[in-house]
């Protein structure tokens, strides 16, 4: 184990799945965790000997698989770090895990080491149009992190662009084994083997209920199902990859607990704050913005980025402000809480989002 900074990285092959074990020490910050199933990653931190965070996704860039990490671990034994990235560092860590924003990072999450066998039949679906207008009433933000989107006549999202990456969407009838209403079709230039196309069945209100999602790289294929509530607002979400499922309860309007429960046992409950020290009055969610995994540590991964094309569910009523996790992992319990913060622009529409003490990975919006 370490003694001193720098970074520790096993690479195991466990019954044909990639485990990936790593520790990091930053002065009085250890950082260390355990990929232990494709394509998530749960990381802890502590301070000393105390258990301070636990969260799915990279420490270092949220949701990036750490793959390619070896690499940047050279980069690190050579360094000092305390406190926050700085822009070198961010740059160079961007360089080694090609970070994206407004989760087209999850190009690089479709690293299919393990396989699903489930089956693909989905439990029905209805004829709905899916339609930005619906869900976003103050119209689409102009970006998010750069990424921007393209609509047609009808109001639907055609195209959604960051950068070298772009994700398009058709509207019609897509066969396979089953029929699908929409098709999205996920491509990057820098990591091809990351392309996917996904089929998607919708509901009368054009939602997402089922989701094939297929891999350029070797064919494999995993799915998605969901559900809603009356108000259309997304209650439960089960994923093949991983055997994870995640429920979702509502309080006047907003996500008050989220309920995750995994293939191996581990279990997780986060429950969600409007208010906080900097903000003592709710916010309204005026711009109608929902990042299933920043927001409500839901790991939509690849499908978060549909909800920007009006096709998961509505918004919470309020933007959240914080959250507290008590989590079951491998038989220990462990707790942590979290604070979000915002910036907004003079309509009130928000520009920045971050959690924690520090904004280096923050998310930024603008408005048309």
């Amino acid at each position: 184990m370490l003694t001193g900074r720098g970074i520790f990285i096993t690479v195991i092959f466990e019954y044909g799945k990639l485990v990936v074990n790593f520790a990091i020490r930053f002065d009085n910050l250890i950082v260390y965790g355990q990929k232990r199933q494709c394509p998530e990653l749960t990381v802890r931190r502590r301070t000393n000997t105390t258990r301070q965070e636990t969260y799915t996704g990279c420490y270092f860039c949220k949701r990036r698989c750490i793959g390619i990490a070896p690499a940047f671990s050279a980069y690190l034994l050579n360094q000092t770090h305390t406190g926050a990235w700085s822009t070198t560092e961010k740059n160079t860590m961007n360089k080694f895990f090609g970070l994206t924003s407004l989760g087209l990072a999850a190009f690089a999450l479709t690293f299919t080491a393990c396989s699903d066998d489930d089956d693909d039949t989905p439990n029905g679906g209805g004829n709905g149009q899916p339609s930005v207008d619906e869900v976003f009433t103050q119209g689409l933000p102009a970006s998010i992190d750069g990424a921007t989107f393209t609509t047609n006549d009808k109001g639907q999202v055609t195209k959604i662009t960051d950068g070298s990456d772009v994700v398009t969407f058709e509207y019609g009838k897509f066969s396979r084994a089953t029929e699908f209403n929409a098709l999205m079709k996920m491509r990057s230039t820098e990591y091809p083997e990351d392309s996917c196309d996904v089929y998607m069945q919708l509901n009368g209100n054009g939602y997402v209920t089922y989701a094939l999602q297929v891999y350029f790289e070797d064919s494999e294929e995993d799915t998605w199902k969901f559900e809603y509530n009356g108000d259309g607002q997304l209650t439960r979400l089960q994923r093949s990859e991983g055997g994870d499922e995640f429920k979702i309860t509502y309080a006047n309007g907003d996500i008050a607990k989220v309920i995750q429960d995994e293939e191996d046992g581990d279990h997780r409950e986060y429950t969600f704050a409007y208010t906080n020290n900097e903000f003592k009055s709710t916010v309204a969610n005026k711009g109608n913005i929902m990042l299933f995994d920043d927001f409500f540590q839901i790991d939509m991964d690849e499908m978060g980025i549909v909800y920007f094309a009006g096709m998961l569910g509505k918004s919470t009523k309020n933007l959240p402000m914080g959250y507290s996790e008590k989590s079951t992992e491998g038989g220990s319990d462990y707790t942590y809480s979290e604070t979000y913060h915002w910036t907004f622009n003079a309509n009130n529409l928000p520009t920045k989002f971050w959690e924690g003490d520090y904004d280096y990975d923050a998310v930024s919006f603008t408005w048309k």
